[in-house]
């Protein structure tokens, strides 16, 4: 048993790609990683399940109110924009196998890689693996691949009314698109106002001392390629 963990998480931002292994074994978990990176299978059959539990995933997508405050959140933040729409099951239904591999070719490519990697190897020697693995090539800029997205600029209010009885609130200001100087400033400020749980001012005030509500925190995003936003969402 080698004891790798490769995992991968999606948004319409970025895609996350995670291996977790022991320093003897790592030749073999870059391997990996980037066979499936670069080489998958994308088996007919798996895609199709997928597909059938995201569009079960629709049907239910608003049983909840906090779903319904993030999808009219957005709405308002990027009104008309392509990274603001609902997915819906004719939607779902009409991506093709040829799509997918399509996008995987054209995308997925170590030019739009960021690389982080700690543990127990000397840096030159890992450089060396990193380049064997990632080889450089050349894709479209991040500007064709997602057409340039902006932000709402003027304040809105936005009331979803809905039985029940827990209130979820958003609010939220737009940041900036990475890189840009303010983020580092602007990600200790939300350390401090609300990122860092319990610690935090919003956590140990509003919730801790005040015992207003049960959930409450600030976010600032971080996004290479549209203007992420400041927020902080409340539920009680």
């Amino acid at each position: 048993m080698l004891a790798l963990k490769i995992s991968f998480d999606c948004s319409d931002g970025e895609l996350v790609f995670k291996c977790v292994s022991l320093a003897e074994y790592a030749d073999t978990a870059l391997y990996l990683l980037t066979q499936m990176l670069f080489n998958p299978a994308f088996e007919p059959e798996k895609i199709k399940h997928t597909q059938t539990i995201f569009m079960e995933n629709i049907k239910h997508q608003f049983d909840n109110p906090g779903p319904i405050v993030s999808a009219a959140f957005d709405k308002i933040m990027y009104p008309d924009q392509s990274n603001s729409r609902l997915s819906t099951a004719a939607s779902i239904k009409r991506i093709s196998r040829s799509d997918i591999v399509t996008f995987q070719q054209t995308y997925i490519q170590t030019q739009n890689i960021i690389c982080a990697i700690s543990g127990d190897f000397k840096k030159t020697e890992m450089l060396k693996k990193l380049t064997a693995f990632f080889p450089r090539s050349r894709v479209p800029a991040y500007d064709s691949i997602f057409p340039f997205i902006k932000c709402a600029p003027e304040t809105r209010w936005l009331f979803v009314q809905r039985p029940g009885t827990q209130a979820n609130v958003r609010l939220g200001l737009p940041l900036f698109r990475r890189p840009d100087p303010d983020y580092y400033p602007v990600a200790v400020m939300n350390e401090i106002l609300g990122g860092a749980g319990f610690t935090s001012r919003l956590g140990s005030k509003i919730r801790s001392d005040e015992g207003l509500t049960y959930s409450i925190h600030s976010q600032a995003e971080s996004n290479y390629l549209y203007p992420g936003v400041f927020l902080y969402p409340v539920s009680d």
